[in-house]
């Protein structure tokens, strides 16, 4: 069969704000789901901003996503660089996206960042078609700038790929893989 994904980036949900704004976002994310009607969404970073507490960041959320859960769409997310910015950090706001119905979040804990993890989607043979990874690519590097991805978590993704290629009876899974930070490679391409 299909698999549609529906990607939503650098939304920088700030409900504290005008409450016009706030109902235009939601709004266009109605639109954007009932016209593509996805199997999965997934927001790549940059998701909330200035939220000052737990109660603020949840509003933030929910304004990203009540629509999406009532359509009960799994969906998933990356942190962006704006994230970081929050009152709580990211390893304070994962369980608070993880309580979600529909939220298929993880993270590996032992690698760089909040938020590295695999989904696998299946057919409806019930066999593995095909992988989403998703990879914390961090905020900003210490030295200035924007960060990157780290080895442990490249390190993890090759690991990680030949052993589901094994489970997979030596065939490879294709798949997508989100993240925020943009690779350097995209300012060097001509």
């Amino acid at each position: 069969g299909s698999f549609r994904v529906m990607v939503l980036a650098d939304i920088h949900m700030q409900a504290s704000g005008s409450s016009g704004a706030v109902s235009a976002v939601k709004e266009r994310i109605k639109t954007l789901v009932d016209k593509i009607n996805p199997n999965l969404i997934i927001l790549t970073g940059d998701n909330t901003i200035n939220s000052s507490s737990e109660t603020q960041l949840r509003a933030n959320i929910d304004a990203i996503v009540s629509y999406i859960e009532e359509k009960q769409i799994p969906w998933c997310h990356v942190y962006g660089n704006h994230d970081h910015e929050n009152a709580l950090s990211n390893a304070e706001q994962q369980p608070i996206y993880q309580s979600y119905e529909y939220c298929i979040s993880k993270d590996v804990e032992s690698l760089s960042g909040t938020g590295t993890y695999v989904h696998g989607v299946y057919n409806k043979d019930g066999s593995l078609g095909s992988l989403v990874w998703l990879i914390d690519s961090g905020a900003y590097a210490s030295g200035g700038g924007y960060d990157y991805i780290k080895q442990d978590q490249i390190d993890w993704y090759k690991e990680t790929s030949l052993l589901i290629k094994e489970y997979n009876n030596g065939t490879t899974v294709k798949g997508m893989m989100a993240f925020h930070i943009p690779l350097i490679e995209n300012r060097t391409a001509d």
